[in-house]
């Protein structure tokens, strides 16, 4: 053989097939393969092909039948060969290797292309002769004296000469005709039975069967399916009735438990009832009494006596010069009224105030609505700041600051306040409507006072109409 070409790659993934070496022929000749594969995992096949592109181009042919080894395990270094193939000038041919799930890095693999020796016993070409260069006749031992004519006359006599028995050979040719182009050695044919008696199930359990057989001789020609069981279970379940409750149970003891031998009867109860509620007194006018504790409320400590007003009144002189000064108090009183709001619609109202501080230069001021004068600002009907906006509206905070507004404008004595609120925000006050409410307008001034500058009531009616968009 001749080595005409070698190709070395390392740490290949050869889970799937991988091309080794692609070799394009430059002469008709025979050639093989001969692949060195290191570094693989083995206990398994490997397998290698080749595919002919003839002169270079069109279809890739897979030459068959292609190379399988059975690795035994442990074996990490192999060797795989193919057989003669012949070759003609310009075909080129790709080898493939493809190994195991587990050879994923390390394999290093060489792939060797030689000329098969057999055929130089054909037609001699000048790619043949280089197997006849140098000494290659001297070695074939040439006696001194030797010549072609010495050699014709010691040729063999025609009846030293035994013909070939062809009948022999054509049976051992039918014989070796249907060997396999890799026929499989003794000790692959030892290995693979060894695996085959390996592979081999456990013999059966026959006293284990037996046992079986002795259940299964019990059951009736058509048994109950699992899904017949299941849905059998599903319908006694579904038809249980409910599991007591225990816990209600145990109250409903505590209770009865504490009752007299005798309970009172609902009629009873009734007639104990009525008895009690006509003997009640008279509910007291709270409307009239509120009214009443209105006007006490504004009376001094100590009273006046009917006859000492009498007497301080005949006592004035009148003084028409006399110049009366309004205090803030007083311009507070002035300054009061009612604010009118309907659920589900725009409120837009203007109110005055005669104080006479500078609410131009105000830190802050708010306008609150609320049913009692103890709660809390988290807690008023609405809630507006000139600045922040409506914070709380049916009290809750309110996420949208700009559905309400306030706004001062004016000079002092004599400002005008102008409250806005939208519909969205008036819409949760449905449910708040009815009876009177507190309305009071507050600033924080630049001098860090706070002063009230207008009060009075707020009523809020139930819209009729709940759309708003």
């Amino acid at each position: 053989m001749k080595l005409l070409v070698s190709n070395t790659l390392t740490n290949q993934n050869i889970s799937s097939a991988l091309l080794t070496h692609t070799y394009t022929a430059d002469a008709d000749r025979s050639i093989y393969f001969r692949l060195f594969a290191d570094q693989v995992v083995g206990n398994g096949y490997y397998t290698a092909y080749i595919t002919i592109q003839r002169g270079g181009a069109g279809s890739a042919y897979r030459a068959v039948p292609i190379t399988t080894a059975n690795v035994a395990s442990g074996v990490t270094s192999i060797a795989l060969t193919t057989g003669s193939i012949p070759v003609s000038a310009g075909d080129v041919l790709r080898v493939y290797l493809q190994g195991l799930a587990g050879d994923t890095t390390t394999p290093d693999i060489i792939t060797e292309v030689h000329e098969d020796n057999s055929t130089l016993d054909t037609v001699w070409t000048p790619a043949k002769a280089g197997y006849l260069t140098g000494d290659a006749f001297d070695r074939l031992g040439v006696p001194a004296g030797a010549s072609v004519s010495a050699d014709i006359a010691t040729r063999l006599a025609a009846a030293g000469y035994t013909a070939p028995d062809n009948a022999s050979i054509t049976a051992i040719k039918a014989k070796t005709d249907g060997l396999p182009a890799f026929p499989a050695s003794s000790g692959d044919v030892t290995t693979a039975e060894a695996n085959i008696i390996a592979a081999l199930p456990a013999e059966p359990d026959n006293a284990g069967i037996t046992a079986i057989k002795s259940k299964t001789d019990g059951l009736p020609a058509l048994p109950a399916s699992f899904g017949d069981v299941t849905t059998a279970e599903a319908n006694i379940i579904a038809a249980l009735p409910a599991a007591p409750d225990n816990l209600s149970i145990a109250a409903i003891k505590a209770k009865t438990d504490g009752l007299p031998a005798l309970p009172a009867s609902s009629g009873d109860v009734t007639t104990a009832e009525a008895n009690i509620i006509a003997a009640l007194p008279v509910a007291p006018d709270n409307a009239s009494i509120a009214a009443i504790k209105a006007k006490t409320d504004g009376l001094p400590a100590d009273p006046a006596d009917e006859s000492n007003v009498l007497a301080a009144i005949s006592a004035i002189v009148l003084n028409p010069t006399i110049a009366l000064a309004v205090s803030e108090t007083d311009a507070l009183a002035v300054s009061s009224g009612e604010i009118s709001i309907t659920s589900y619609a725009q409120l837009s109202q203007s109110i005055t105030s005669s104080v006479t501080s500078n609410l131009d230069t105000a830190q802050k001021i708010w306008f609150a609505l609320k049913d009692h004068y103890l709660e809390d600002d988290s807690k008023s009907l609405l809630m507006i700041e000139k600045t922040g906006g409506l914070s709380v509206a049916a009290k809750d905070t309110y996420a949208t600051t700009t559905d309400g507004s306030l706004q001062v404008t004016g000079v002092s004595g004599a400002w005008e306040i102008f409250i806005s609120i939208k519909a969205a925000a008036t819409a949760l006050l449905h449910g708040c409507a009815g009876g009177e409410k507190l309305a009071e307008v507050k600033a924080l001034l630049a001098d860090d006072s706070i002063v009230v500058i207008w009060s009075g009531t707020g009523v809020v009616s139930q819209g009729v109409i709940h759309t708003i968009s």
